[in-house]
């Protein structure tokens, strides 16, 4: 069973003594319990909600146990769970993508952020070594935006640090699917992560053209990047 670090807010950079795991949070967020901040932060004007939820909210590390501080140094333990943020979505949109997502396979937890215009997307990952969490990162953004339409905009790409602070809001369609499949690295994406290990910047290896492969389960990738069932 996966444990994360918990925070008082942004600000306190030390997380409490106490770890959680995902359940009981999946049970804070759709309870009351961050309901007064939830709608006091989406009344606010856009710049003085950036400056509140620093502080009002819980944050939680949902890629892992970090000690003494919150730093990507200080992993003490992944947890094989990345969390994706989505942005900037209209009403409309942020309706059809949630609806898309409810269904997905790997699908693990997903609940409107604290803004009221975002998803969170907590995933699965079959993590091995510190490379992976990144690798994980893109591979999640093209299958997004293959499979459901998402764009550059909507994927927000601050997601890729481990270290990454999720606010917990009230959302009590919070959806919880603990039995979601364990998403597996494409061998693509870790092809791209043994380059990066091997070359130095500027001078980068050409990529290949895609090629077919089972990147999913029940999912295959044509050389266009287009998934198919």
């Amino acid at each position: 069973m996966p444990e994360l670090s918990i925070f008082k807010n942004a600000v306190s950079n030390t997380p409490f003594d106490v770890r959680a795991d995902v359940a009981p949070l999946v049970g804070r967020i759709r309870s009351g319990k961050y309901r007064p901040q939830t709608d006091y932060l989406r009344s606010l004007a856009p710049d003085a909600a950036k400056e509140y939820k620093k502080t009002a909210f819980i944050a939680v590390t949902w890629s892992g146990i970090f000690s003494p501080t919150c730093a990507k140094a200080n992993l003490q333990t992944h947890s094989g769970l990345i969390c994706i943020d989505l942005d900037k979505l209209q009403p409309e949109r942020l309706a059809t993508i949630k609806a898309q997502l409810c269904t997905d396979e790997f699908t693990h937890v997903l609940f409107v952020s604290p803004s009221g215009n975002g998803l969170k997307v907590v995933i699965k990952i079959d993590y091995q070594q510190p490379a992976d969490h990144e690798a994980f990162f893109r591979q999640i953004g093209d299958y997004y935006r293959d499979c459901y339409g998402v764009t550059d905009a909507e994927f927000d790409e601050s997601g890729k640090n481990v270290d990454r602070l999720c606010f917990l809001p009230c959302d009590p369609e919070c959806v919880h699917n603990p039995g979601s499949e364990v998403m597996p690295l494409a061998d693509e994406y870790a092809s791209d992560q043994n380059q990066k290990r091997l070359y130095d910047e500027p001078t980068k290896p050409t990529k290949a053209p895609i090629t077919p492969f089972v990147g999913f389960v029940g999912r295959s990738v044509s050389q266009s990047g287009t998934y198919l069932d």
